[in-house]
């Protein structure tokens, strides 16, 4: 990732971003960035966590369905709260990318389509806070 970010001019920029379209744990992706922060000259980050309170969620069988459900998997819940005060010098901010219950892709049935607003799916991302850093 570092290499990518190099060659993509990242000596330009303030830092990069990590966790867009995931749901893993905040701790995992600040590791991640750190590692990828010292071979990019000490680049700051932020991390999205938006939608990362309970974590990825793991199919029991990987082999056959990866590693995590990506499509808004169930059960998961809001994470760290935005904010610029980290407490981690190389992470920006904790940032929410969306609007919580504001859907990005269709693939749940009944689900509404990009972009909109759906109810019950944020009710759900609140139900299942978890606002410390797991």
């Amino acid at each position: 990732m570092a290499s990518l970010l190099r060659r993509a001019g990242v000596a330009r920029i303030q830092g990069f971003f990590l966790n867009s379209t995931h749901f893993d744990w905040t701790s995992r992706e600040i590791r991640f960035g750190e590692r990828v922060s010292r071979l990019t000259g000490g680049k700051h980050f932020v991390v999205n966590t938006g939608e990362n309170g309970q974590g990825p969620l793991v199919p029991a069988d990987r082999v056959h369905y990866g590693n995590e459900v990506l499509c808004h998997p169930p059960g998961r819940g809001l994470g760290p709260k935005p904010s610029a005060a980290t407490g981690y010098p190389n992470v920006d901010a904790f940032a929410w990318t969306s609007n919580p219950g504001e859907f990005s892709g269709s693939c749940v049935p009944g689900a509404p389509p990009t972009g909109a607003y759906w109810p019950m799916y944020a009710v759900g991302l609140v139900a299942h806070a978890d606002f410390g850093v797991r």
